[in-house]
């Protein structure tokens, strides 16, 4: 018996490694690549996630919301180094790009050298007049960082930094890109189809900016694809092992965000749907609830300390359903929804630059069409009820984005809309197993689509790198970019002005750049037409 089961791990990893080989190489190369390039602190909310490791690598304690300060550290780091316009409108002092790259070679030195100097011991002196915002979170997915930043206290800021956003990219999109994988073959994809599904995902921008930063998404992410593989799990054999297992992956999503008290509700919700009996189903929701007993303690104390359940900022300045839904109610959703759409392919950073339009509603409905075409074929097959179950989940989680979104839009007294794309790529691994579900059964025209899928996902990321983010951490001014004035700023001193921004040696992030790029252009070749199988069924199951 073990025996065999050594012989069936043996081939799992043998067909693992001779169908995703290059898509693993690509996603690592990418990962790395655009972790070492996004300078300090351009990563969403990024000093604030940081600062939350920090305060439990120092104080040894957990932070609480409106009474948990900046360290000295990050505070005067947000006075030194730049960043976004966008970040400019909440933190004032802060210096954006353009006036960076406009001031003197002597001046920019000097905020480089105060930057480095900036002395370890205030990683544990508080900053008056500061709140940490990301205070509000669970604890788990900061343990990491807070390592990082307790054994590396005798670095600089800017290399304990750099460890803790590669651990982010590497460790969780790691781990994402495995579930992916689980995720894919749960759904009967295998060969070119489930590479395909992984090149679809990892090429994404807005994947690697999520991933790609301190921030407890490193974690939360993975865990949401778990939650589907661990439902889909009990709802093939039904048992009280399995709805354990389910409880305790949401016990682990519950103490990274709140938001998986949204799928706390899914998990219930398909556990009753089962076709069981009464007493089976009590049963696997009594084990279900047994599982999710390690964060009871975190919500109790947010009842306690703050009076509401999920502890957020949003609940403490009582926005509740009302409010949300009259919020929602005065969103232009037809030119709302086609940005936060947008914003789950590319975002460019904390820069929000933008992209071409014209690429990035031609990819959504490359992909809008895929769904259609599984929508349409996903009944004709024995796996339906594995695929629509991740398609509702897909659902009942897009919904509370909506919600969120509208939240957000009343905290903010209608000032200002947020897409929150962060959170949209919890749906990404089901959406792109979906899509390439009814890519396989589409016949030629599910092969076409594929193809041209995927050389959308290599220009994006191809262009991400040299026609986007190199050019706007080198001192490239202009605003939309053309040819001529890139070429023209290649030719310059691109490679210097990049080396004082970007976070790691522009001698390792280029050639990981262009490495991920080759790469790309690779993997479009591997998924033209004349490769991917014919089936009008879809994959076998």
């Amino acid at each position: 018996m073990k025996f065999d089961k050594f012989n069936t791990l043996l081939s799992y990893i043998k067909s693992f490694t001779a169908g995703n080989a290059r898509i693993l190489c690509f996603w690592l190369m990418t990962a790395a690549g655009y972790a070492l390039l996004t300078p300090l602190w351009e990563g969403f909310d990024e000093p604030f996630h940081y600062a939350y490791g920090q305060w439990l690598a120092t104080r040894m304690r957990i932070p609480a919301l409106g009474s948990t300060p900046l360290s000295e550290e990050v505070w005067r780091s947000l006075q030194l180094a730049p960043g976004s316009h966008v970040v400019r409108k909440n933190l004032p002092l802060v210096t954006t790009y353009e006036e960076y790259n406009r001031l003197g070679e002597a001046e920019r030195f000097r905020r480089r050298a105060q930057l480095r100097s900036i002395p370890p011991v205030s990683r544990s002196t508080l900053a008056t007049g500061t709140n940490n915002y990301e205070a509000q979170q669970p604890p788990l997915g900061y343990l990491p960082i807070a390592v990082i930043d307790l054994f590396g206290q005798r670095a600089g800021l800017s290399a304990r930094v750099r460890i803790a956003r590669l651990f982010c990219a590497l460790a969780g999109g790691g781990l994402q890109v495995w579930l992916t994988l689980r995720l894919a073959s749960q759904l009967s994809l295998e060969g070119h189809w489930r590479s395909l599904c992984l090149f679809l995902l990892a090429g994404l921008q807005t994947f690697h900016a999520t991933f790609s930063r301190v921030s407890n998404d490193w974690l939360a992410v993975p865990l949401a694809t778990a939650v589907i593989l661990a439902v889909l799990r009990c709802s093939q054999a039904a048992g009280i092992r399995n709805a354990g297992l389910l409880g305790l992956i949401l016990s682990a999503g519950l103490l990274t965000k709140a938001y998986f008290l949204v799928w706390v509700i899914f998990s219930v919700g398909v556990l009753l749907a089962l076709p069981l009996a009464r007493r089976a189903k009590w049963t696997m929701l009594a084990a279900l609830a047994a599982g999710l007993l390690p964060a009871a303690p975190w919500y109790v104390r947010n009842l306690v300390l703050h009076g509401n359940l999920t502890g957020t900022l949003q609940a403490q300045a009582n926005i509740g359903p009302l409010e949300v839904m009259a919020a929602a109610g005065e969103i232009p959703w037809l030119s709302v929804a086609p940005a936060l759409f947008r914003g789950a392919l590319w975002t460019g950073n904390n820069s929000f630059l933008s992209f071409s339009s014209v690429t990035l509603n031609a990819m959504l409905l490359l992909g809008g069409t895929a769904l259609l075409l599984w929508v349409t074929g996903s009944f004709r097959k024995p796996s339906w009820r594995r695929e629509w179950t991740a398609a509702c989940g897909v659902a009942v989680f897009g919904a509370s984005l909506l919600y969120a979104n509208a939240m957000f839009f009343a905290q903010a007294h209608r000032s200002y809309y947020t897409s929150t794309p962060w959170y949209v790529q919890t749906l990404g691994p089901s959406l792109a197993c979906l899509a390439t579900l009814g890519m396989a059964g589409g016949g030629r025209l599910g092969r076409w689509l594929a193809s041209a899928l995927a050389a959308g996902t290599g220009y994006l990321i191809a262009s991400t790198f040299w026609v986007k983010l190199i050019p706007l951490y080198s001192g490239y001014a202009a605003g939309r970019a053309s040819p001529a004035q890139l070429i023209q700023h290649y030719r310059g001193a691109w490679w210097h002005s990049l080396a004082q921004l970007a976070l790691g040696p522009v001698e390792l992030l280029a050639p990981l750049a262009a490495g991920s790029t080759l790469l790309a252009c690779a993997c479009v070749l591997y998924f033209r037409p004349s490769r991917l199988p014919v089936s009008r069924r879809g994959p076998a199951c």
